[in-house]
């Protein structure tokens, strides 16, 4: 990857892109109402279960064959798997959040760093051929930037830890330390499983985490809430 590239994927990964990630827990609130995310421990399951099943299966993928797909112009396939993405999403309020965060990150990316490709992305997605789910924007994004395969796994990865340990911050009793330590263990398992992904290329997506599925489905139901899944 060459120094542009580099630039851009830091950017892209840049808390300070307002994307609005910030504002969705991905069910870790609704956990935690539940009494099912107490400390360190169970926070550590939690993200672990990112790295090790989510990424590898659905997340990964995903980013493979969409980056492919807009390189190509294929929407017909980005169409796929758009769809694949949003009915592997059980809870309605994740499968919103996904196309919300997408959108703006189409948008943000878009008006920072123009491109053929991505125009041609957001035309299709006004036009209501695309959800936008934030994988297929992200993979198309990368795409455009020249970003890497590994690169872009490693860094949607990332992303994702750092939102998580970004939300239990707000949500549980626990420390920047305790928090910290358990993003630092979780990264250095990221390389091998973003090669894995590289390696096996785009395949179906396989989802199958009942847990994380029943606490974003019974986020609505929390009480009192910070976040909107």
């Amino acid at each position: 990857m060459n120094e542009s590239a580099f630039l851009r994927a830091l950017h892209l990964n840049d808390g300070l892109l307002p994307t609005g990630g910030f504002a969705h827990s991905d069910g870790l609130e609704s956990a935690v109402s539940h009494g099912g995310m107490r400390d360190a421990g169970d926070l550590g399951g939690w993200m672990r279960h990112y790295v090790d099943a989510i990424l590898p299966a659905c997340d990964g993928p995903a980013l493979l064959g969409a980056a492919s797909a807009c390189a190509n112009e294929d929407w017909t396939r980005l169409a796929a798997l758009d769809q694949e993405l949003t009915a592997i999403k059980p809870a309605a309020a994740v499968r919103a959040g996904s196309r919300v965060i997408g959108r703006r990150l189409l948008a943000t990316w878009s008006g920072a760093y123009p491109s053929s490709s991505l125009a041609a992305f957001a035309e299709q997605v006004e036009r209501g051929g695309l959800a936008g789910n934030l994988q297929v924007v992200y993979g198309a994004v990368c795409a455009s930037a020249g970003i890497g395969e590994r690169e872009m796994v490693l860094g949607f990865g990332y992303g994702r830890l750092a939102g998580t340990a970004s939300a239990a911050l707000r949500v549980m009793p626990i420390g920047q330390q305790a928090v910290q330590r358990l993003l630092s263990d979780c990264l250095a398992d990221l390389p091998a499983q973003a090669a894995g992904v590289v390696a096996r290329g785009a395949c179906p997506l396989r989802s199958f985490s009942p847990r994380l599925d029943i606490e974003q489905m019974t986020h609505g139901y929390v009480y009192s809430k910070m976040f909107r899944s």
